[in-house]
């Protein structure tokens, strides 16, 4: 970065980039560049994700994604949370879901869980009871249960079944993340609004690209950008949006960033704006259609007063089961003889007290 800036700043003709990096600079990088840890996991673009194992399509899965982090926010929003909780939420659920596939793990618990664990990663912690609740309704007001919408009763055995269901998927989620939650903290967020004062641009600009941040959290590049090249490509679209005059020098390079990975980035965002309003219809024909037929229903299944044919597993039991050691055949005739030994002592001892008792009546 600094190599490419000197060049520039070397030419007459960039003063006002100069001054741009050298605001940028001694502002914000300095003081920054140590909040993205070893642990910040970028995940490639072009991954295979688990999904897919499974047989589900790159736009049935994104399809999926959008409709949980559609959840999440207007979850989010009734719980009156901040918007960055709920980006954070979004994040996390983007994660885990390239760690697991969609048809092995419930949508509906896996938004729950990376909202509750979300709210205590940003500090602004809710109760169990409420996220639950909240999301128990939003999901009756789509399957267009008649009003007015039944409120879940916390004393009822579906509440308990719901808690244990994302009590268990929230262990999944940090089972399967590696318990590293510490750069997830790290927002874009903080970096437009430094961007913006470097650029000197206005409110209206600043709302658009924050709403382009927001919309970058419904996609999968969230997770494949690092934070700051998610806040440039909101300026860069919102430059374009506004037909508001920018630098034109190569301004992002005074921002760490390359235009390929811009591009890439807009491009995802762009094309969410294509894509069609995904039903809670189409999520549940969706997952059945690629339903195995051995799953851990506490996981996976949403509804909880539905029957199902399908076969399940108790992990429980099956560790139980594993942990419990293998009998081999030796093991099994030292068994034998054992058994087969006590019988004969047992039969000696009958038949010696059968003698001692004749003797007794002969006596007398």
């Amino acid at each position: 970065m600094y190599a490419i800036a000197g060049h520039l700043i070397g030419s007459s003709d960039n003063i006002q980039y100069a001054e741009m990096h050298k605001r940028a600079t001694i502002e914000f990088f300095l003081d920054s560049a140590e909040e993205l840890s070893p642990d910040f996991v970028l995940v490639p673009l072009d991954v295979i994700r688990p999904s897919e194992f499974d047989g589900l399509s790159l736009q049935e899965e994104s399809n999926l994604r959008l409709f949980a982090c559609e959840l999440v926010q207007e979850a989010g929003i009734m719980l009156k949370l901040p918007q960055v909780t709920i980006a954070t939420a979004m994040e996390l659920l983007h994660r885990l879901f390239f760690r697991c596939s969609f048809v092995r793990v419930s949508l509906f618990n896996a938004a729950g869980a990376c909202l509750f664990l979300a709210t205590k990663l940003e500090e602004t912690p809710k109760k169990i009871r409420d996220v639950i609740s909240v999301l128990d309704h939003l999901i009756k007001l789509k399957r267009r249960t008649p009003s007015p919408v039944p409120v879940l009763n916390l004393d009822s055995d579906e509440f308990a079944l719901l808690r244990k269901q994302l009590v268990k998927t929230e262990r999944l989620l940090l089972r399967e993340l590696g318990f590293a939650l510490t750069h997830l903290t790290v927002k874009p967020y903080k970096y437009l609004y430094y961007y913006l004062k470097v650029l000197k641009l206005d409110r209206e600009f600043a709302q658009t690209a924050w709403n382009y941040i927001n919309d970058v959290y419904r996609t999968a590049v969230c997770v494949s950008f690092p934070p700051h090249v998610l806040a440039v490509t909101a300026i860069y679209l919102s430059s374009h949006a506004l037909n508001v005059g920018l630098p034109e020098v190569e301004w992002w390079l005074a921002f760490d960033c390359c235009l390929e990975d811009i591009e890439d980035v807009a491009a995802e965002i762009l094309s969410l704006y294509q894509m069609k309003k995904v039903t809670i219809d189409y999520v549940t024909a969706t997952i059945k259609k690629y339903e195995p037929q051995f799953i851990d229903k506490e996981i996976r299944t949403p509804e909880t007063n539905t029957k199902s044919t399908t076969p399940t597993t108790d992990r429980a039991e099956v560790a139980e089961a594993e942990s419990k050691p293998k009998t081999t055949e030796k093991q099994k005739a030292k068994k034998h003889k054992k058994d087969k030994s006590q019988n004969k002592h047992r039969s000696s001892h009958k038949k010696h007290s059968e003698r001692s008792e004749k003797k007794r009546r002969k006596f007398k």
